[in-house]
């Protein structure tokens, strides 16, 4: 199963053939008019890595937060209790999920930490007006190491080697301080 998060007039979509077809997922807020308030850009995606097993995606919208479906896209729910801003860039899921369901999003300048899949959140340290998180990226010894990284837009990468509380710049040899994007050797 893949999900793609659109900008501009789409929404969610989700593909169950290796992308040869495409159908909308879209979240819906109950909160909302109607389906077609949901915002049209969705600037976030992330799915449980068990999602075999528990079908659990989240998706994080300008002005709306975050959403979360665990039947792959069918139904959704506004899960934003804790955050204090609803502008989400970045979501991160613990590859450990199954058993500690943790999250990190990015949320109107500031990230925050959630372990109870999304039921709550906690802002973190990593709390700034200056830039914003463009990504996420949890390591894949998270269990162990509880290390964290965020690229930022304008002011490199930040990392957080106790769960997301502290957080320090490590842009040494970065040569370019926009950070779109992270990703973590599985090895």
């Amino acid at each position: 199963t893949i999900f793609a998060a659109t900008v501009d007039s789409g929404g969610v979509f989700k593909s169950t053939d290796g992308g040869a077809t495409w159908s909308p997922a879209n979240p819906v807020d109950p909160n909302m008019a109607s389906p077609n308030d949901f915002p049209n850009a969705t600037r976030s995606l992330a799915i449980s890595p068990n999602y075999a097993v528990d079908q659990t995606v989240y998706v994080g919208t300008p002005n709306h937060g975050v959403f979360k479906s665990t039947d792959g896209g069918v139904t959704w729910v506004s899960i934003n209790t804790g955050l204090t801003g609803l502008y989400v860039t970045a979501i991160s899921i613990s590859p450990n999920y199954s058993s500690d369901q943790t999250l990190f999003v990015w949320a109107s300048g500031k990230v925050y930490k959630s372990t109870n899949r999304g039921a709550t959140w906690v802002v973190t340290s990593l709390s700034y007006n200056s830039f914003s998180i463009e990504s996420l990226a949890i390591s894949p010894n998270y269990a162990v190491d509880q290390t964290v990284y965020a690229g930022t837009y304008g002011s490199g990468v930040y990392r957080s080697t106790d769960g997301g509380t502290s957080w320090i710049s490590i842009n040494a040899g970065l040569s370019n301080l926009y950070v779109n994007s992270i990703a973590i050797s599985p090895t």
